[in-house]
């Protein structure tokens, strides 16, 4: 979507700061999927931006939806 660009910067600081909480959480629980948390705070860390193409990033964004999906699936176990 056309939206602006603090839209974007903000998802971004949300995505970063979940993810890497995420992944700090799951390194208690002894979880191997504290990897895949890390890799997307990299991903979509604000400090040092990746920049790739819309078709690159809509499969990462599903990917991304999908984990936090999991995450938040499993909160409970």
């Amino acid at each position: 979507f056309p939206l602006p660009y603090g839209y974007y910067t903000f998802a971004r600081i949300t995505v970063c700061l979940s993810s890497a909480f995420a992944a700090y959480s799951l390194i208690g629980n002894r979880s191997t999927f504290w990897i895949g948390f890390a890799i997307i705070s990299i991903l979509f860390n604000p400090i040092v931006p990746i920049y790739l193409t819309k078709a690159i990033w809509l499969p990462i964004d599903l990917i991304t939806a999908a984990a936090f999906g999991w995450m938040a699936y499993n909160a409970n176990d």
